[in-house]
């Protein structure tokens, strides 16, 4: 689902009223996320990194 879909292609909106952080995660967020993983996280396998800014513990 693309992002703000569920409230009319209002981004932010989404972000404020279905995200528990209330606001939409950047770029960097996510690039630090995968600089870890990539710089040697050697001992995590076989894991699902959720970068969701806590939706997935809504479901």
């Amino acid at each position: 689902m693309l992002l703000g879909n569920a409230h009319g292609g209002d981004a932010e909106e989404y972000a404020r009223t279905a995200v528990p952080l209330q606001r939409i995660g950047q770029p960097e967020e996510y690039a630090e996320l995968i600089a870890y993983l990539a710089a040697g996280a050697s001992y995590i396998t076989a894991q699902v990194v959720m970068a969701d800014g806590g939706v997935f513990l809504l479901s």
